[in-house]
């Protein structure tokens, strides 16, 4: 499913889909518990109020199976955020 919007438009339901669909893909391929490791960065990146609206923006036109397989490749949190960040063409100003 394509879930596509403008920043000005994203809500907590078109990320919460979101969110919905990388977990079904990442459980569909390496099982539940592997999924939710997998979610978390992505989670705790949103929940922390790290990401920003052009972020989030960003990731809701993304193909959800896509931003599942940067974040399986695992490592730390920050290389999980980088990866997704250099696939959905956003960059970070820390």
């Amino acid at each position: 499913m394509n879930i596509t919007s403008h920043t000005n438009h994203i809500s907590a339901t078109m990320i919460d889909n979101l969110l919905f669909f990388i977990e079904m893909y990442l459980s569909r391929h390496y099982g539940f518990r592997q999924a939710q490791s997998d979610l978390s960065p992505l989670k705790w990146y949103i929940n922390s109020n790290r990401a920003t609206l052009d972020f989030l923006g960003k990731l809701v036109e993304a193909k959800p199976f896509m931003i599942g397989r940067k974040l399986h490749e695992g490592g730390s949190y920050e290389e999980a955020i980088d990866r997704v960040c250099d696939y959905i063409g956003y960059t970070r100003h820390n």
